[in-house]
């Protein structure tokens, strides 16, 4: 009777390991990765998805910001620590570049969706800090030297808010102020808000960061 079990044992499929199996897949042409398809798209659903792109890719730079401002001084003397400060820069660059984007794609949402918007004021220094930022090498030399005239987006700058610092980073008691003017943190637990009501409208349970600097 042992004899006869250890046979089933033996010979019963269930028994046995499960094989694996390996296909190959031979492509044709480059692999290609891509956002734009040739469906059509809904429009409150692109908005919508757009929102929440720029809403996660601003917390993203914001949080790279963070780490490059504290790598910045860990750095021995010399070209590594240039490197450090570079990176900073380049951060803070790369957050006023991805602010005006947030804002636009907000702006759009916000024709289909009255809760979601930032305010003028935040909206009007994400537009500024992003064109002086992005055309440095044409508007930094007036804000250097004030014997330097102002040109087209300095000039507005200048007279909206007249306190600003553009390339520079002002640290408040409880923010970091891009520019000297747009408050990192407070537009950062504001964006956690409207991405709690975009994932609501796509029918997703939210789940918020508004991790400040």
């Amino acid at each position: 009777m042992r004899k006869g079990v250890d046979r089933q044992r033996m010979t019963d499929p269930e028994s046995q390991p499960p094989r694996t199996e390996t296909a190959r897949f031979q492509g044709v042409g480059p692999l290609t990765r891509s956002t734009v398809g040739a469906d059509p798209v809904n429009p409150t659903e692109e908005a919508v998805g757009d929102a929440l792109h720029w809403i996660w890719s601003w917390r993203l730079q914001v949080s790279r910001l963070r780490e490059s401002f504290g790598a910045e001084w860990g750095g021995d003397v010399g070209i590594e620590r240039r490197r450090a400060a570079s990176r900073v820069s380049f951060d803070e660059h790369i957050v006023a570049v991805t602010g005006w984007h947030l804002a636009r794609a907000v702006k759009r949402v916000e024709t289909l969706v009255p809760a979601i918007r930032l305010s003028e004021e935040q909206t009007e220094a994400l537009r500024l800090l992003r064109h002086l930022y992005e055309h440095w090498d044409e508007q930094r030399p007036a804000f250097r030297d004030p014997t330097i005239p102002k040109e087209k987006s300095a000039v507005a700058f200048a007279e909206k808010f007249p306190e600003g610092r553009p390339w520079t980073i002002v640290f408040a008691e409880s923010d970091w102020l891009l520019g000297g003017v747009l408050a990192i943190n407070a537009l950062t637990h504001a964006l956690a808000h409207l991405e709690t009501v975009l994932l609501e409208i796509e029918g997703r349970p939210a789940a918020r960061s508004d991790e400040a600097v």
